[in-house]
């Protein structure tokens, strides 16, 4: 019968196995796949995020690519009218805020003879130019003399203005030819570019209204590493598409990605669910199909448990019934140690032999291994440990400060006995063991008081080799010897002293 159940535990045991293997690969095979799927899918809507991305910056590249060629193509028709007036623009003003109406992006038009800044138009603002020297100046030089040395149009910047504010500054170089024909560096025709306003006429903000964030970076001469000095926003941007912008001895970099990102976020949850019900679906199925074999076994095995539930209960109730056994017996030691206690009180009148005699009948006629008794030299004096009977142990570690404590007059009102257990129960708390005690085999320890009259004279100490030995009734029973031991005190002392004391009366009742 036991081998036929453990078998079927058994098969029951690896058909759970291939049900939880086969429904966990299930799950995890189409989980894999809408995985996949999702991924592709992923894939698919990121490429084409990011080619409608490319296709607008593209476009906005080169709308910002055309706006500055146009902005720029100023300085060449200052340049035209200076060769003209050999050096000289009548009337530089009003020409001036006329080119700024035709050329759209530019914020000022300046002259720079000699490379000083000699006209600005509008003044206003720009008054901190005046006088400014190009080629002097080592933070703005260097794009100077790239255009003298190269005679083309140089873009400086996008760098801190001396006036104040951010922006990029063309510059021409203006060559007039001298008295023989060679060509002789005049100074510079420059236009003025300030990047906020260059932005705004270029519609790049509005690319923030499409969903996007943007950057606009150049290549410094300096350091050589990218600088951003426009964008939508702090930081780097996630993934983005680049976009590169040729412009006069440099090039710009358009970077763009989505305010929201390539997928919306809700796709992934909505993806993750999907997969999620799907598998767990598929995972369902085939654990229905492959459960009913173990759902018979399960029958079978509950019957099985059924009857060995009726047998563990018959056990229990055996174990139950031997501990009962043996609790009455120890009882009944125990009504044999207080009935020959009380005989020996009612016989001996010395006080060292009465507690030797209630030693050793406390080990001999209890069971226990080992008892002690010890009384004060005087109230609230040293403990002395007159008897002992049983196993020759010394414990001076437990006949130290717990029974001292006990022992004192002023202990704990209602604090009567110590209970301590190697093994601590829930239901009965009791003090841990010392270590020598538990080296020396025992697990449990009960100390009781002795008192004689209101005074507390000493300590009676049982040991026991169980843990959580002593029950109520024991520990009622060896309270009950306690009070005996302690009324026998007062006799032989009364008796000392010549006075008359009351009889022993009653004796245990078995």
């Amino acid at each position: 019968m036991k081998q036929t159940a453990t078998g079927t535990v058994g098969d029951e045991s690896r058909l759970q196995f291939r049900l939880r293997a086969y429904s966990a690969l299930a799950f995890l095979a189409t989980l894999a796949i809408c995985v996949a799927c999702a991924f592709v899918g992923w894939r698919a809507i990121l490429l084409y995020e990011q080619k409608a991305a490319e296709v607008i910056a593209a476009n906005q590249g080169s709308v910002l690519q055309d706006h500055l060629n146009r902005s720029l193509s100023a300085t060449y028709a200052l340049a035209s009218v200076l060769r003209h007036g050999k050096g000289n623009i009548a009337h530089f003003d009003t020409l001036a805020q006329e080119m700024l109406k035709i050329y759209s992006g530019i914020s000022s038009l300046q002259l720079a003879k000699g490379g000083v800044i000699t006209e600005v138009v509008p003044l206003a603002g720009n008054e901190k130019a005046l006088g400014h020297d190009l080629l002097q100046d080592p933070a703005r030089n260097k794009e100077a003399f790239l255009a003298i040395d190269t005679h083309k149009l140089t873009l400086a910047g996008p760098f801190d203005l001396v006036q104040g504010g951010l922006a990029v500054i063309g510059r021409l170089p203006v060559f007039l030819p001298d008295e023989f024909g060679a060509d002789q560096f005049w100074g510079f025709a420059t236009a003025l570019i300030r990047i906020p306003e260059f932005l705004v006429t270029s519609n790049l903000p509005r690319l923030i209204e499409s969903g996007y964030d943007y950057q606009l970076a150049f290549i410094h001469p300096d350091t050589r590493q990218a600088r951003v000095f426009a964008g939508s926003r702090q930081g780097e941007l996630p993934s983005p598409v680049i976009q590169t912008i040729d412009v006069p001895n440099g090039k710009w970099f358009l970077s763009i990605a989505p305010r929201n990102g390539w997928v919306h976020p809700s796709l992934f949850g909505a993806a993750a669910a999907v997969a999620l019900l799907i598998a767990t679906f598929v995972a369902s199925v085939t654990r229905t199909v492959l459960q009913q074999p173990i759902l018979l076994r399960r029958e079978v095995a509950a019957r099985t448990e059924e009857l060995a539930h009726t047998n563990r209960g018959l056990k229990q109730e055996i174990i139950e019934r031997e501990r009962a056994r043996q609790a009455a017996a120890q009882i009944t030691r125990l009504y044999n140690v207080l009935s020959h206690t009380n005989s020996s009180i009612a016989r001996i009148g010395s006080r060292h032999q009465l507690l030797q005699e209630i030693c050793h009948a406390t080990v001999e006629y209890g069971g226990f291994p080992l008892v002690k008794i010890g009384l004060l030299d005087e109230p609230g004096g040293d403990m002395e440990w007159l008897t002992q009977s049983g196993q020759h142990v010394v414990l001076p570690q437990c006949d130290g400060a717990r029974c001292q404590a006990l022992a004192c007059d002023n202990a704990m009102p209602g604090l009567r006995m110590v209970v301590c257990s190697r093994v601590q129960h829930e239901h009965e708390p009791s003090a841990p063991t010392c270590r020598e005690a538990q080296a020396a085999g025992f697990s449990s320890h009960v100390m009781l008081q002795i008192k004689v009259g209101a005074r507390v004279a000493g300590v009676f100490s049982v040991y026991a080799y169980e843990a959580n030995f002593f029950d109520s009734a024991q520990l009622r029973l060896l309270q009950e010897m306690s009070d005996d031991i302690g009324f026998a005190l007062d006799q032989i002392e009364r008796g000392a002293r010549g006075e008359a004391g009351p009889a022993l009366i009653g004796s245990a009742q078995l």
